[in-house]
């Protein structure tokens, strides 16, 4: 978590994350390995979503 997120940042970040992890099994999709902790560093305010966003762009593109 970075110094200018709050605790209740944090716990949104994990709330939706988990949403759209649900959503994803609900419609039989599962991830690549490692997606987890990827969503993890965003979950924890590693990186912003405009930087998790490019960088599963290029991954998904170098596939």
């Amino acid at each position: 978590m970075t110094p200018r997120d709050s605790a209740s940042d944090r716990e949104e970040r994990e709330r939706l994350a988990v949403d759209t992890m649900a959503s994803w099994a609900l419609d039989g999709l599962n991830p690549p390995p490692g997606f987890a902790d990827e969503i993890r560093e965003w979950v924890d305010g590693r990186v912003t979503i405009d930087e998790w966003i490019e960088r599963t762009r290029r991954i998904a593109a170098a596939d």
